[in-house]
Protein backbone atom coordinates (compact mmCIF):
# COMPACT_ATOMS: atom_id res chain seq x y z
CA UNK A 1 0.00 0.00 0.00
CA UNK A 2 2.79 2.15 1.08
CA UNK A 3 4.40 1.83 -2.65
CA UNK A 4 1.01 2.15 -4.28
CA UNK A 5 0.91 5.73 -2.76
CA UNK A 6 4.88 6.69 -3.21
CA UNK A 7 4.39 5.54 -6.95
CA UNK A 8 0.99 8.17 -7.25
CA UNK A 9 2.71 10.91 -5.34
CA UNK A 10 6.19 10.83 -7.74
CA UNK A 11 3.39 10.91 -11.04
CA UNK A 12 0.93 13.46 -9.78
CA UNK A 13 5.10 15.32 -8.92
CA UNK A 14 5.82 14.72 -12.51
CA UNK A 15 2.67 15.75 -14.09
CA UNK A 16 2.40 19.45 -12.16
CA UNK A 17 5.74 19.86 -13.25
CA UNK A 18 4.72 19.19 -16.92
CA UNK A 19 1.84 21.70 -16.65
CA UNK A 20 4.20 24.30 -15.07
CA UNK A 21 6.61 24.07 -17.91
CA UNK A 22 3.86 24.34 -20.33
CA UNK A 23 2.50 27.64 -18.83
CA UNK A 24 5.62 29.02 -18.32
CA UNK A 25 5.74 28.31 -21.91
CA UNK A 26 2.72 30.32 -23.17
CA UNK A 27 3.60 33.20 -20.76
CA UNK A 28 4.50 36.41 -22.72
CA UNK A 29 7.42 38.69 -22.19
CA UNK A 30 7.27 42.22 -22.31
CA UNK A 31 9.18 45.06 -24.63
CA UNK A 32 9.11 48.48 -22.82
CA UNK A 33 9.34 51.77 -24.86
CA UNK A 34 10.91 55.19 -23.64
CA UNK A 35 11.41 58.22 -25.53
CA UNK A 36 14.10 60.17 -23.62
CA UNK A 37 14.34 63.28 -25.15
CA UNK A 38 12.08 65.36 -27.25
CA UNK A 39 11.99 64.86 -31.17
CA UNK A 40 10.31 61.84 -31.46
CA UNK A 41 8.34 59.40 -30.63
CA UNK A 42 8.77 55.36 -30.34
CA UNK A 43 6.14 52.45 -30.78
CA UNK A 44 5.43 48.78 -31.96
CA UNK A 45 4.01 47.17 -35.21
CA UNK A 46 1.37 46.00 -32.71
CA UNK A 47 0.94 49.75 -30.79
CA UNK A 48 0.94 49.21 -26.95
CA UNK A 49 -0.25 50.84 -23.72
CA UNK A 50 1.22 53.53 -21.33
CA UNK A 51 2.81 52.25 -17.97
CA UNK A 52 4.82 53.66 -15.22
CA UNK A 53 7.70 52.36 -17.26
CA UNK A 54 7.22 53.73 -20.22
CA UNK A 55 5.06 52.64 -23.55
CA UNK A 56 4.53 48.93 -23.31
CA UNK A 57 3.34 45.94 -25.62
CA UNK A 58 4.31 42.11 -24.72
CA UNK A 59 5.07 39.49 -27.55
CA UNK A 60 4.98 35.63 -27.34
CA UNK A 61 8.30 33.46 -26.87
CA UNK A 62 10.38 33.07 -29.89
CA UNK A 63 8.71 35.27 -31.79
CA UNK A 64 10.01 38.85 -33.12
CA UNK A 65 8.84 41.94 -32.48
CA UNK A 66 9.65 45.90 -34.66
CA UNK A 67 9.81 48.79 -33.04
CA UNK A 68 9.35 52.10 -35.02
CA UNK A 69 11.32 54.56 -34.10
CA UNK A 70 10.23 58.18 -35.62
CA UNK A 71 12.14 61.47 -35.45
CA UNK A 72 9.92 64.76 -35.79
CA UNK A 73 10.94 67.06 -38.92
CA UNK A 74 14.38 68.92 -37.91
CA UNK A 75 15.23 65.77 -35.52
CA UNK A 76 17.51 62.62 -35.89
CA UNK A 77 18.19 59.59 -34.01
CA UNK A 78 21.23 60.23 -31.44
CA UNK A 79 21.33 56.87 -29.34
CA UNK A 80 19.29 53.61 -28.51
CA UNK A 81 19.90 51.58 -25.88
CA UNK A 82 18.50 48.04 -25.41
CA UNK A 83 18.38 46.69 -22.16
CA UNK A 84 20.70 49.38 -21.49
CA UNK A 85 23.37 49.20 -23.90
CA UNK A 86 24.03 51.24 -26.99
CA UNK A 87 23.38 49.47 -29.78
CA UNK A 88 25.68 50.15 -33.36
CA UNK A 89 22.75 52.35 -35.79
CA UNK A 90 23.69 50.77 -38.29
CA UNK A 91 21.59 47.99 -36.97
CA UNK A 92 18.60 50.02 -37.50
CA UNK A 93 16.45 49.82 -41.07
CA UNK A 94 15.21 52.35 -42.01
CA UNK A 95 11.55 52.58 -43.88
CA UNK A 96 13.18 54.34 -46.99
CA UNK A 97 15.20 51.12 -47.44
CA UNK A 98 12.78 48.41 -46.75
CA UNK A 99 10.05 48.20 -49.81
CA UNK A 100 7.63 46.54 -47.47
CA UNK A 101 7.75 49.01 -44.25
CA UNK A 102 3.94 51.00 -43.68
CA UNK A 103 5.72 53.92 -41.75
CA UNK A 104 6.49 56.92 -43.38
CA UNK A 105 10.14 57.23 -44.94
CA UNK A 106 12.58 57.75 -42.46
CA UNK A 107 11.20 55.87 -39.70
CA UNK A 108 13.88 53.26 -38.10
CA UNK A 109 13.09 50.06 -37.23
CA UNK A 110 14.59 47.99 -34.47
CA UNK A 111 13.71 44.48 -34.82
CA UNK A 112 13.98 42.09 -31.16
CA UNK A 113 14.44 38.67 -32.43
CA UNK A 114 13.54 34.65 -30.94
CA UNK A 115 12.36 36.67 -27.44
CA UNK A 116 12.63 35.03 -24.18
CA UNK A 117 12.82 37.61 -21.81
CA UNK A 118 11.48 40.98 -21.28
CA UNK A 119 13.29 43.67 -23.31
CA UNK A 120 13.68 47.61 -22.61
CA UNK A 121 14.48 49.90 -25.92
CA UNK A 122 15.45 53.66 -25.03
CA UNK A 123 15.64 56.19 -27.35
CA UNK A 124 17.22 59.69 -27.70
CA UNK A 125 16.87 62.24 -30.71
CA UNK A 126 19.00 65.11 -31.45
CA UNK A 127 18.81 68.20 -33.71
CA UNK A 128 19.66 67.60 -37.33
CA UNK A 129 22.74 69.37 -38.12
CA UNK A 130 22.01 72.49 -40.74
CA UNK A 131 23.78 70.56 -43.64
CA UNK A 132 21.88 67.65 -43.41
CA UNK A 133 18.26 70.05 -43.10
CA UNK A 134 15.91 70.36 -45.98
CA UNK A 135 13.88 72.93 -44.81
CA UNK A 136 14.81 76.50 -43.86
CA UNK A 137 12.77 79.56 -42.41
CA UNK A 138 12.23 83.19 -43.45
CA UNK A 139 11.04 85.24 -40.56
CA UNK A 140 9.34 88.33 -41.86
CA UNK A 141 9.27 91.37 -39.50
CA UNK A 142 7.57 95.01 -40.04
CA UNK A 143 9.46 97.75 -38.19
CA UNK A 144 6.81 100.45 -36.87
CA UNK A 145 3.51 101.02 -38.95
CA UNK A 146 2.80 101.81 -42.51
CA UNK A 147 2.37 98.84 -44.28
CA UNK A 148 2.66 94.68 -44.46
CA UNK A 149 5.03 92.17 -45.25
CA UNK A 150 3.98 88.49 -46.39
CA UNK A 151 5.20 85.57 -48.85
CA UNK A 152 3.70 84.17 -51.56
CA UNK A 153 3.06 80.88 -49.89
CA UNK A 154 1.68 83.04 -46.98
CA UNK A 155 3.29 82.25 -43.02
CA UNK A 156 2.01 82.20 -39.41
CA UNK A 157 2.77 84.19 -36.73
CA UNK A 158 5.61 83.01 -34.44
CA UNK A 159 7.15 85.30 -31.49
CA UNK A 160 10.43 86.19 -34.07
CA UNK A 161 7.58 87.16 -36.05
CA UNK A 162 5.83 86.43 -39.57
CA UNK A 163 7.19 82.85 -40.47
CA UNK A 164 7.48 80.47 -43.46
CA UNK A 165 9.90 77.62 -45.06
CA UNK A 166 11.47 76.60 -47.95
CA UNK A 167 13.04 74.01 -49.32
CA UNK A 168 16.89 74.17 -49.56
CA UNK A 169 17.54 75.25 -52.78
CA UNK A 170 14.18 76.66 -53.76
CA UNK A 171 13.30 80.32 -53.97
CA UNK A 172 10.70 82.43 -52.26
CA UNK A 173 9.57 85.68 -53.13
CA UNK A 174 8.45 87.74 -50.63
CA UNK A 175 5.99 90.83 -51.07
CA UNK A 176 6.58 94.41 -49.32
CA UNK A 177 3.25 96.14 -49.24
CA UNK A 178 3.25 99.95 -48.14
CA UNK A 179 -0.14 101.33 -47.15
CA UNK A 180 -1.78 104.37 -48.52
CA UNK A 181 0.30 107.14 -48.38
CA UNK A 182 3.64 105.25 -47.13
CA UNK A 183 6.68 103.90 -48.97
CA UNK A 184 9.26 101.34 -48.20
CA UNK A 185 12.27 103.62 -46.28
CA UNK A 186 14.72 100.28 -46.36
CA UNK A 187 14.87 96.67 -46.46
CA UNK A 188 17.34 94.75 -43.76
CA UNK A 189 18.33 91.21 -45.17
CA UNK A 190 20.01 89.13 -42.22
CA UNK A 191 20.53 92.32 -40.42
CA UNK A 192 22.04 94.37 -43.66
CA UNK A 193 20.37 96.81 -45.92
CA UNK A 194 19.88 96.14 -49.11
CA UNK A 195 20.23 98.54 -52.03
CA UNK A 196 16.31 98.94 -52.64
CA UNK A 197 16.93 98.82 -56.27
CA UNK A 198 17.19 95.09 -56.05
CA UNK A 199 13.24 95.48 -55.94
CA UNK A 200 10.77 94.73 -58.34
CA UNK A 201 7.41 95.97 -58.01
CA UNK A 202 4.40 94.64 -58.91
CA UNK A 203 3.94 97.61 -61.45
CA UNK A 204 6.61 96.59 -63.37
CA UNK A 205 5.50 92.79 -63.40
CA UNK A 206 2.76 91.84 -66.23
CA UNK A 207 2.31 88.67 -64.53
CA UNK A 208 1.91 89.64 -60.98
CA UNK A 209 -1.68 89.01 -59.26
CA UNK A 210 -0.77 91.66 -56.24
CA UNK A 211 -1.71 95.23 -56.40
CA UNK A 212 0.71 97.60 -58.32
CA UNK A 213 3.21 99.13 -56.24
CA UNK A 214 3.90 96.33 -54.25
CA UNK A 215 7.53 95.28 -53.85
CA UNK A 216 8.98 92.04 -54.45
CA UNK A 217 12.56 90.23 -52.52
CA UNK A 218 13.34 86.96 -53.57
CA UNK A 219 15.65 84.67 -51.79
CA UNK A 220 17.11 82.46 -54.10
CA UNK A 221 18.94 79.28 -53.59
CA UNK A 222 17.99 79.20 -50.16
CA UNK A 223 20.28 77.19 -47.46
CA UNK A 224 20.24 78.45 -44.34
CA UNK A 225 17.69 80.60 -42.50
CA UNK A 226 16.40 84.20 -42.96
CA UNK A 227 15.56 87.37 -41.92
CA UNK A 228 14.30 90.43 -43.53
CA UNK A 229 12.64 93.52 -41.65
CA UNK A 230 11.32 96.45 -43.52
CA UNK A 231 10.63 100.04 -42.33
CA UNK A 232 7.82 101.99 -44.03
CA UNK A 233 7.54 105.87 -43.78
CA UNK A 234 4.76 108.43 -44.93
CA UNK A 235 5.66 109.94 -48.32
CA UNK A 236 3.22 112.89 -47.40
CA UNK A 237 1.52 112.15 -50.59
CA UNK A 238 -2.30 112.33 -48.58
CA UNK A 239 -2.89 113.70 -45.69
CA UNK A 240 -3.63 111.40 -42.94
CA UNK A 241 -6.55 113.98 -41.04
CA UNK A 242 -9.65 114.93 -41.86
CA UNK A 243 -9.83 118.01 -40.18
CA UNK A 244 -6.60 120.15 -38.51
CA UNK A 245 -5.50 123.86 -37.19
CA UNK A 246 -3.69 125.61 -39.90
CA UNK A 247 -1.58 126.75 -37.25
CA UNK A 248 -1.13 123.34 -36.15
CA UNK A 249 -0.66 121.29 -39.72
CA UNK A 250 3.22 122.05 -40.04
CA UNK A 251 3.98 120.11 -36.86
CA UNK A 252 1.67 117.39 -37.95
CA UNK A 253 3.26 116.81 -41.21
CA UNK A 254 6.24 115.90 -39.13
CA UNK A 255 4.56 113.76 -36.53
CA UNK A 256 3.37 112.00 -39.66
CA UNK A 257 7.10 111.73 -40.82
CA UNK A 258 8.35 110.38 -37.43
CA UNK A 259 4.97 107.70 -37.59
CA UNK A 260 3.71 108.58 -34.43
CA UNK A 261 0.07 109.33 -34.88
CA UNK A 262 -1.10 106.15 -33.64
CA UNK A 263 -3.94 104.80 -36.03
CA UNK A 264 -7.17 105.78 -33.98
CA UNK A 265 -6.61 109.22 -34.91
CA UNK A 266 -5.81 109.10 -38.71
CA UNK A 267 -8.39 110.06 -41.03
CA UNK A 268 -10.36 111.92 -38.22
CA UNK A 269 -11.05 115.50 -36.87
CA UNK A 270 -8.16 116.44 -34.48
CA UNK A 271 -9.80 119.72 -33.50
CA UNK A 272 -11.35 117.42 -31.56
CA UNK A 273 -11.30 117.42 -28.07
CA UNK A 274 -9.05 114.93 -26.73
CA UNK A 275 -10.45 111.48 -24.56
CA UNK A 276 -8.19 109.24 -22.28
CA UNK A 277 -8.50 106.65 -24.69
CA UNK A 278 -7.00 109.12 -27.22
CA UNK A 279 -4.14 109.86 -24.95
CA UNK A 280 -3.09 106.43 -24.48
CA UNK A 281 -3.04 105.93 -27.97
CA UNK A 282 -0.83 108.82 -28.35
CA UNK A 283 1.60 108.06 -25.49
CA UNK A 284 2.19 104.54 -26.07
CA UNK A 285 3.39 105.67 -29.63
CA UNK A 286 5.34 108.50 -27.86
CA UNK A 287 6.78 106.10 -25.48
CA UNK A 288 8.07 103.43 -28.44
CA UNK A 289 9.68 106.39 -30.36
CA UNK A 290 11.66 107.86 -27.44
CA UNK A 291 12.75 104.39 -26.49
CA UNK A 292 13.11 102.01 -29.47
CA UNK A 293 11.51 99.67 -27.74
CA UNK A 294 7.44 98.23 -28.23
CA UNK A 295 5.50 98.22 -25.11
CA UNK A 296 3.93 95.15 -24.19
CA UNK A 297 0.30 94.68 -23.62
CA UNK A 298 0.63 91.57 -21.39
CA UNK A 299 -1.21 90.71 -18.06
CA UNK A 300 -4.47 90.20 -16.95
CA UNK A 301 -6.71 93.31 -18.28
CA UNK A 302 -7.68 95.42 -15.50
CA UNK A 303 -10.79 97.58 -17.06
CA UNK A 304 -14.57 96.37 -17.51
CA UNK A 305 -15.26 99.30 -19.39
CA UNK A 306 -12.88 98.84 -22.41
CA UNK A 307 -11.01 96.43 -24.07
CA UNK A 308 -8.10 97.85 -25.75
CA UNK A 309 -4.54 96.91 -26.52
CA UNK A 310 -2.98 100.66 -26.70
CA UNK A 311 -5.12 101.45 -23.19
CA UNK A 312 -3.86 97.94 -21.48
CA UNK A 313 -0.36 99.16 -23.08
CA UNK A 314 -0.17 102.49 -21.14
CA UNK A 315 -1.36 100.73 -17.91
CA UNK A 316 1.41 98.63 -18.19
CA UNK A 317 4.38 101.39 -18.38
CA UNK A 318 2.63 103.05 -15.37
CA UNK A 319 1.24 106.09 -17.49
CA UNK A 320 -2.37 105.81 -17.42
CA UNK A 321 -4.81 104.70 -14.63
CA UNK A 322 -8.65 104.43 -14.45
CA UNK A 323 -10.64 106.78 -12.87
CA UNK A 324 -11.53 103.88 -10.43
CA UNK A 325 -10.65 100.08 -9.66
CA UNK A 326 -12.53 98.30 -12.83
CA UNK A 327 -13.25 101.71 -14.73
CA UNK A 328 -11.31 103.57 -17.60
CA UNK A 329 -14.05 105.82 -18.75
CA UNK A 330 -12.31 105.72 -22.11
CA UNK A 331 -14.79 108.71 -23.57
CA UNK A 332 -14.14 111.21 -20.52
CA UNK A 333 -12.05 114.09 -21.55
CA UNK A 334 -8.60 115.13 -21.23
CA UNK A 335 -7.80 118.79 -19.85
CA UNK A 336 -4.83 120.88 -20.30
CA UNK A 337 -3.35 119.61 -16.51
CA UNK A 338 -4.29 116.24 -17.17
CA UNK A 339 -2.19 116.06 -20.25
CA UNK A 340 0.96 117.59 -19.21
CA UNK A 341 0.65 115.25 -16.26
CA UNK A 342 0.47 111.84 -18.37
CA UNK A 343 3.00 113.80 -20.98
CA UNK A 344 5.61 114.05 -18.11
CA UNK A 345 5.11 110.83 -16.98
CA UNK A 346 5.29 109.04 -20.52
CA UNK A 347 9.01 110.75 -20.58
CA UNK A 348 9.88 109.64 -16.98
CA UNK A 349 9.04 105.79 -17.72
CA UNK A 350 11.37 106.53 -21.04
CA UNK A 351 13.83 107.71 -18.57
CA UNK A 352 14.32 111.39 -19.40
CA UNK A 353 14.87 113.48 -15.83
CA UNK A 354 11.75 115.52 -15.19
CA UNK A 355 12.40 117.47 -12.29
CA UNK A 356 11.74 121.16 -12.27
CA UNK A 357 12.46 123.64 -9.16
CA UNK A 358 9.10 125.55 -8.64
CA UNK A 359 10.78 128.30 -6.69
CA UNK A 360 12.48 129.40 -10.22
CA UNK A 361 9.98 128.76 -12.72
CA UNK A 362 7.58 131.74 -13.91
CA UNK A 363 4.32 131.18 -13.09
CA UNK A 364 1.16 131.24 -14.93
CA UNK A 365 -1.82 133.60 -14.33
CA UNK A 366 -4.42 130.90 -13.40
CA UNK A 367 -1.60 129.35 -10.77
CA UNK A 368 -4.02 128.98 -8.32
CA UNK A 369 -6.79 126.67 -10.58
CA UNK A 370 -3.63 124.29 -10.55
CA UNK A 371 -3.89 120.70 -8.62
CA UNK A 372 -0.73 120.01 -6.43
CA UNK A 373 -0.59 116.92 -8.84
CA UNK A 374 -0.80 118.78 -12.05
CA UNK A 375 1.44 121.55 -10.95
CA UNK A 376 5.37 120.04 -11.51
CA UNK A 377 4.30 118.46 -14.23
CA UNK A 378 2.86 121.86 -16.08
CA UNK A 379 6.01 124.05 -15.30
CA UNK A 380 8.21 120.92 -16.35
CA UNK A 381 6.59 121.03 -19.79
CA UNK A 382 6.05 124.83 -20.22
CA UNK A 383 10.27 125.40 -18.65
CA UNK A 384 11.30 123.01 -21.65
CA UNK A 385 8.31 124.99 -24.34
CA UNK A 386 6.69 121.39 -25.38
CA UNK A 387 3.42 122.29 -23.92
CA UNK A 388 2.99 126.52 -24.12
CA UNK A 389 0.28 128.59 -22.63
CA UNK A 390 -2.27 130.08 -24.99
CA UNK A 391 -1.97 133.82 -24.34
CA UNK A 392 -2.16 136.44 -21.17
CA UNK A 393 -0.04 134.51 -19.42
CA UNK A 394 -2.98 131.63 -18.87
CA UNK A 395 -2.19 127.77 -19.14
CA UNK A 396 -6.18 127.22 -19.32
CA UNK A 397 -5.49 124.41 -16.47
CA UNK A 398 -8.91 122.69 -16.86
CA UNK A 399 -9.48 123.45 -20.43
CA UNK A 400 -9.76 120.28 -23.07
CA UNK A 401 -6.84 119.13 -24.09
CA UNK A 402 -7.60 118.61 -28.04
CA UNK A 403 -6.13 116.04 -30.48
CA UNK A 404 -4.14 118.15 -32.03
CA UNK A 405 -2.52 119.54 -29.31
CA UNK A 406 -1.54 115.85 -27.94
CA UNK A 407 0.13 115.35 -31.02
CA UNK A 408 1.55 118.79 -31.08
CA UNK A 409 3.45 117.98 -27.64
CA UNK A 410 4.27 114.07 -29.38
CA UNK A 411 6.40 115.99 -31.78
CA UNK A 412 8.31 118.42 -29.46
CA UNK A 413 9.35 115.19 -27.11
CA UNK A 414 9.97 113.25 -30.05
CA UNK A 415 12.23 115.87 -31.55
CA UNK A 416 14.19 116.73 -28.18
CA UNK A 417 14.46 113.50 -26.85
CA UNK A 418 14.70 110.89 -29.39
CA UNK A 419 17.77 108.84 -28.99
Amino acid sequence: MKKKIMILLIITFLFMMNMSTLIADEVPFYITMIVNSEGGSITSEQGGINTKQGFATHVEKGKELNIYLSPDEGYEIDKVLVDGNAIDLKELVYEKDNPNGSSKDGVAIYTFKNVNKDHTITVNYKLKSKSEETLFYITMIVNGEGGSITSEQGGINTEQGFTTHVEKGKELNIYLSPDEGYEIEKVLVDGKAIDLNELVYEKDNPNASSEDGVAIYTFKNVNKDHTIVTYYKSNNSQISWLKASEWAEEELFKAEEMQIIPNRLKYSDLTDNLTRLDFAHVVVKLYEKLTGNKAIASGNYPFIDIDDEEVLKAYNLGITNGTSEFTFNPKALITREQMATMMTRTLTKAGIDTKVDLEKVNKFADDGEMHDWGKESIYYMSSIEIIKGIGNNTFNVLGNATREQALLISVRSAEKFSR
